[in-house]
């Protein structure tokens, strides 16, 4: 088993927890360090570090506008960058970028990275197992929900509900099976120009979507349905399940 350390801001700490808890469901074959997990009270935080560093076959070190100023991020990647001039590890090295960032840090201009915010789930576990292994691979198991979900009800009254969904931190493929328990009276889609149906069923307990492209971007804005219901209804109410919907027969 691969021992991998996370470095990281605890500015970013809960989109980081979200990646460790992927990587072991995921890839069970390498096993992730992180601080929060590793570390308990009492203990010496700079041993600790050093001893997680020291067994680690890889440093992922997790890039944002606050990581590269951080003075702890910065001292975990010298030590790293050590072992690498050392001729330990040439590679050891893995960055990958959060969220918006101009560049990476000078002496990791040369490094091929991973970016987050570009890249669907499945896609992001690939490479991580690849930075490790050197064997890409396209992980199975269940798909960990990378969507925010929320609900408001429409100016004509709460008979009628937005339902807006937005990527938190990595692209989706976006596909959704709204259920109900009353009949649906209409219900139509809001999505970017880009995005391209592929499946669409509208019945009355039932709408469900999906796209072909994956535009459902950190930071672009979200998609949303509109469902509608017999005046006197309370629509959120009404709504049972919204769930990711896969080919084949929704979810």
């Amino acid at each position: 088993m691969s021992r991998i350390f996370l470095s990281y801001a605890s500015e970013d700490g809960p989109l980081v927890d979200s990646v460790y808890r992927s990587l072991i469901e995921r890839l069970p074959n390498h096993s992730p360090w992180i601080d929060k997990y590793e570390i308990v009270a009492g203990e010496s935080l700079i041993t600790k570090i050093a001893e997680g560093m020291d067994s680690a076959e890889k440093f992922f070190v997790f890039l944002s506008s606050k990581s590269i100023s951080k003075p702890w991020v910065q001292r975990e990647l010298r030590r790293a960058i050590i072992r690498e001039i050392e001729g330990i590890d040439p590679n050891f090295i893995i960055p990958v970028k959060v969220g918006e960032l101009d560049k990476l840090p000078p002496f990791l201009e040369d490094k091929k990275y991973i970016d987050l915010g570009q890249l669907r789930e499945e896609e992001w576990l690939a490479a991580f197992d690849s930075s490790i292994s050197g064997t890409p691979i396209l992980p199975a198991g269940p798909i960990r929900r990378n969507v925010e979900v929320w609900a408001e009800c429409g100016p004509e009254g709460q008979h009628v509900t937005n339902i807006f969904f937005k990527a938190v931190g990595w692209a989706e493929t976006f596909s959704v099976a709204v259920a109900t328990n009353k009949d649906i009276a209409g219900a139509t889609y809001f999505a970017t120009s880009s995005q391209t149906e592929i499946d669409e069923i509208f019945e009355p307990r039932l709408y469900a979507v999906r796209f072909e492209t994956p535009e459902l971007r950190p930071g672009k804005p979200p998609f949303w349905i509109r469902v509608e219901f017999a005046e006197g209804t309370d629509a959120r109410r009404a709504i049972d399940q919204v769930v990711p919907w896969r080919p084949g027969p929704p979810n």
